[in-house]
């Protein structure tokens, strides 16, 4: 749970729930699957899937949705306010790198679009498309992921775009 205020009449909440849902078949697929609702709704669900049985490669689809408020200020004043509600889906190809490494790269796609929700009515709306492909190494040896006390957890991600 997330409670902010900046004490001048802008407060959000957000409250989360997570949950990873391992073994869901012989090859040892997971689901990481994450819901928010407050300030910025969100699902998102994001699956590993190993090629074979003790393989060192792995797919990794992924679906993510979410909205969220975007003001539009000008000389320090809210002249109108943008609702971004976005969908994306994303799959990558990676191979696990000895025990705690893993390498990466894949490819995402969506949509999206912003509604004027206060402002001018002559301020229009606007859709997009997303797309971006993208590379990873991460390195993680942290001894448990709530409170690790021994290991490091380093992650680097680059990402092309093209909107």
């Amino acid at each position: 749970m997330a409670l902010q205020d900046d004490l001048d009449g802008q407060s959000f909440y957000q409250i989360a729930v997570a949950g990873r849902f391992n073994e869901l078949n012989s090859w040892g697929g997971y689901l990481d699957a994450r819901v928010e609702i407050g300030w910025r709704p969100l699902i998102e669900l994001d699956f590993y899937q190993p090629l074979s049985q003790n393989s060192p490669y792995f797919i990794n689809p992924n679906i993510l949705i979410d909205r969220y408020q975007l003001p539009v200020t000008l000389d320090d004043q809210v002249v109108a306010e943008y609702e971004r509600s976005r969908g994306v889906g994303a799959l990558a190809l990676g191979r696990n790198l000895f025990r705690d490494g893993e390498i990466s790269g894949g490819v995402a796609r969506g949509k999206g679009r912003l509604a004027r929700t206060i402002g001018d009515p002559t301020l229009q709306n606007h859709d997009y498309e997303i797309g971006d492909f993208y590379g990873r190494v991460a390195w993680d040896s942290l001894d448990t992921p709530d409170f690790p006390r021994h290991g490091a957890d380093r992650k680097s991600t680059r990402l092309n775009s093209s909107h």
